[in-house]
């Protein structure tokens, strides 16, 4: 053999060691250096990746179709330490949160309730944290909460006032936003209403959840006093879920479908002008500074089948968020390690690699449901609305507005 094949023989073995080696570098990255490619994407393209259950038909509660893996897991393991008291408010190792990231950004889904090593609530309070201030999407848009906050002066120029009762304006403006941002908000703030009905325990009252977590929401201080101080009253259930599913049945083919717009690009406006002057329709989230999600602005490309908004009578109560399998949290129960969990049957993962639907559809269902969850299905906080001694409207700096 030359020299000349030898040499290139050695240099497309090289070759061959260098592309299989490119396969291991990125797990050869330390955490602190790992680049975020999927849990820091737009919440519609983010959702579409980590879904916990791929059918809403098969799914036990809209909220595992409808949000993304790593709020949905984060929360279900927050509720179990709901009594935690520094949740939010002591900050969790940074080594860890950086761990727990990457995990969730490569892996798309994991049951924290599963992890035997995971110890500190702090760490994923403070994930999720990060992840909602770093969320590309506001979940309500700001320039949607401004015209709201003028509807409702209008009628009440103490609106901003705590205490008082969720206002019919606020209700039909949540439930015109696209899904993504309706289960997203509803599920979080829902967290935070179970943290508020334990303050006794966590020190966690409506103004320190407001100080410690407010501004990572992108909400404005009053809202944000109506969704966790009142929350049970804020929920009437998506009224574009409908539209927006046909759109997510149309992008599993591969077919470019937008959903229903009830009027324009100029809805959120024109939505807002109509409830300044009284009318009782709901307001679309479109129009923002920043868009509600990636459908937002678009036209319908089927306007025959235009559905006009249903009617308060019409709307039906939303299911509220309540992780797989659980039951009804009585706050009797000391704070478990998951490990001492009992066992159960596993709730379906995301991955791109696995047939999920074959794992979610079916008849039977798991029957073992999980003894020491939080089974949030009603807002249990003792009353509501939430009264406080520190006034009417303390801002707090929201980042990320611009």
């Amino acid at each position: 053999m030359s020299k000349a094949t030898k040499g290139g023989g050695n240099f497309l073995t090289r070759l061959g060691k260098i592309g299989r080696s490119t396969s291991t570098n990125e797990k050869d990255i330390p955490d602190s250096e790992y680049v975020l490619k999927v849990i820091n994407l737009p919440l519609v393209e983010q959702t579409r990746i980590t879904r916990i259950s791929k059918d809403l038909n098969s799914c036990r509660d809209k909220t595992e179709y409808w949000m993304p893996a790593l709020p949905w897991r984060a929360i279900d393991y927050l509720n179990l330490n709901c009594e935690s008291e520094g949740l939010y408010r002591v900050p969790g190792g940074h080594a860890q949160i950086k761990h727990w990231q990457r995990r969730f950004d490569t892996e798309f889904d994991i049951d924290l309730l599963d992890e035997k090593d995971l110890y500190d609530p702090n760490e994923i309070g403070s994930m999720l944290k990060k992840w909602l201030t770093d969320l590309p999407t506001e979940m309500m848009p700001a320039h949607l909460q401004s015209q709201l906050a003028i509807a409702l002066e209008k009628e009440n120029p103490d609106f901003k006032l705590v205490g008082q009762a969720a206002p019919q304006k606020l209700r039909d403006a949540l439930s015109e936003l696209p899904p993504f941002n309706y289960y997203l908000l509803f599920a979080v703030t829902c967290h935070l209403s179970l943290l508020l009905s334990n303050k006794d325990k966590n020190k966690m009252d409506l103004h320190n959840l407001s100080v410690c977590i407010g501004p990572c929401l992108k909400l404005e201080r009053w809202l944000f006093n109506y969704l966790v101080g009142d929350w049970r009253h804020c929920w009437q259930g998506c009224f574009t879920e409908k539209q927006y599913l046909e759109a997510e049945k149309a992008h599993e083919q591969g077919l470019n479908y937008q959903p229903h717009s009830n009027s324009g690009p100029n809805s959120a406006s024109n939505s807002m002008h109509n409830l300044v002057g009284g009318d009782e329709r709901p307001v679309h989230s479109s129009g923002s500074s920043k868009p509600a999600s990636r459908y937002e602005d678009s036209r319908s490309i089927h306007s025959q089948d235009y559905e006009p908004p249903r009617s308060r009578k019409e709307s039906r109560k939303p299911e509220t968020y309540r992780p797989a399998g659980s039951r009804e949290y009585s706050g009797t129960h000391p704070r478990r390690s998951p490990h001492e969990l009992p066992s159960e049957n596993k709730r379906p993962s995301t991955s791109e690699g696995k047939d999920v639907e074959s794992v979610t559809s079916g008849s039977s269902r798991p029957v073992a449901p999980r003894q020491y969850s939080h089974g949030r299905s009603k807002s249990d906080a003792v009353t509501t609305p939430v009264t406080t001694t520190y006034g009417s409207d303390y801002p707090f700096p929201m980042p990320a507005r611009q």
